[in-house]
């Protein structure tokens, strides 16, 4: 019994090492949670940061705000206690509206540290233009995350203060019709969509669009970009010369804002294909015939006064000698006018002959003054003759005077010198009447004092 016993208390003791053996085991995490080895953090016992330049604590504020568009130079110094490998350090700022496609990110490459050495490494983050500021609150979190391959990251934060700087315009696009590729001699539109990414509006912007190699260039003004607002200009005119040699040719877009204290430059690129007439030209081949051809003439610039027509005679001369079907279209009216072409938008003209089609342009009655921009678009088979053309809106006349045309400052003083007179007439007549009764007073005192009583 006393053996029995004493085996049932061996037999407890060894189930409860066994269990305190399991729970020491599972404490140092070496079945549980992977080992202390694989889960350690990197051995970073300095880290120092500097923001443009500034020296800053976690959790701190920036003592200078960063404005929409500017950069932020990072540059983190951290020191290791021990060998740590294929470490990394990434910076960003969450929160922008775009960030899935144009994140506010930037990381190093893998490095190793030594022990007791120190690394420096230098990132940058752009701060977008277009940056959401909702209701003067700019406040953004930079996060630095330093980690490595499997260890646990260390997470540094950094308070900003973003804002919209005083004055600031960025170019958003530049449109180009035709859009890809130009035939050289023929006509180029350009415009400039812009956006006021400041605090203040801006008058009088200068948009300027060139061709820097061929020495081109094309301006025109918004008048008004409210703050936040987004305008596109008007077409811009470029007319490509004629057998320039084919490539591709930059296009430089540039925009003056803040009185013309401040410029912003943005360029896209168009393809220029030689006129085939070029060819023909340059081989100086004269015993071979000359190629048929069209020839297209019209004014390139007329008046018009607002609520008004011009017209634009289109001379079609075919130098063939069979006869061609043209068809004739009109684009970029819409915005400030209409028109008709007379006889009909259909010519045929004879070899060797010359026909002329006549477009009215009507100004719309409330269009904006200035000089506009449109094309006529000439078809024969396919082959399309762009020309752009220009038109001059001026104000129209002031509405007539309901009072036969006259001048209402002429009808005030007229109307004046009338009531005068009438003012002095009046004073007249009640001093004739007042004359009168007193007169006739005074004859009843004659004939009552002459009374004779019997």
């Amino acid at each position: 019994m006393k053996i029995k016993s004493i085996a049932i208390m061996m037999v407890v003791l060894t189930l409860f090492t066994l269990l305190v053996t399991a729970g020491n085991a599972c404490e140092q995490g070496d079945p549980c949670e992977g080992g202390t080895e694989v889960t350690r953090a990197p051995e970073v016992f300095t880290c120092e940061v500097e923001i443009n330049g500034e020296e800053v604590d976690p959790d701190s504020t920036l003592r200078e705000q960063v404005e929409r568009g500017e950069n932020l130079d990072i540059k983190v110094r951290l020191t290791a206690l021990e060998d740590v490998e294929d470490v990394q350090i990434d910076a960003f700022i969450s929160g922008y509206e775009h960030s899935d496609f144009e994140p506010i990110h930037d990381s190093t490459s893998v490095f190793d540290v030594d022990a007791n050495v120190s690394e420096t490494k230098r990132l940058k983050l752009k701060i977008p233009d277009d940056i959401e500021i909702e209701d003067d609150d700019g406040r953004f979190k930079l996060r630095i995350l330093i980690t490595d391959r499997y260890g646990k990251e260390i997470s540094m934060r950094y308070n900003l203060e973003i804002e919209a700087p005083t004055h600031e315009v960025i170019i958003k696009d530049i449109l180009l019709d035709p859009a890809n590729k130009v035939v050289s001699g023929r006509g180029l539109l350009a415009s400039v969509r812009v956006k006021n990414t400041g605090e203040r509006d801006e008058d009088s912007v200068k948009v300027t669009v060139s061709i820097p190699a061929l020495d081109l260039t094309s301006s025109d003004y918004i008048d008004e970009l409210e703050e936040d607002e987004s305008e596109t200009s008007e077409d811009l005119f470029l007319r490509i010369p004629a057998c320039v040699e084919d490539g591709t040719y930059i296009v430089r877009a540039k925009v003056e804002y803040d009185d013309g204290y401040s410029t912003v430059s943005k360029q896209t690129s168009i393809d220029i294909i030689q006129d085939e007439v070029c060819d023909f030209d340059q081989d100086g081949d004269d015993d071979q015939p000359q190629e048929e051809k069209t020839i297209i003439t019209v004014p390139g610039r007329q008046d018009v006064v607002q609520g008004e027509d011009v017209v634009y005679p289109i001379m079609i001369s075919n130098t063939g000698s069979t006869s061609k079907t043209y068809t004739i279209s009109v684009s970029g009216i819409d915005s400030f006018g209409s028109y008709r072409i007379d006889p009909s938008n259909v010519v045929v003209v004879q070899g060797r002959k010359t026909e002329t089609a006549y477009l009215y342009v009507t100004a719309k009655d409330d269009a904006s003054v200035g000089e506009k921009v449109f094309s006529v678009n000439v078809d024969s088979n396919g082959d399309t003759e762009q020309v752009p053309l220009r038109i001059n809106i001026q104000e129209g006349d002031e509405e007539p005077s309901p009072i036969g045309g006259a001048d209402w400052e002429d009808i005030k003083r007229g109307l004046e010198i009338g009531l005068v007179v009438l003012v002095i007439l009046l004073v007249l007549l009640g001093l004739i009447v007042g004359f009168n009764k007193l007169k006739g007073t005074e004859e009843e005192d004659e004939e009552i004092s002459g009374q004779t009583y019997y």
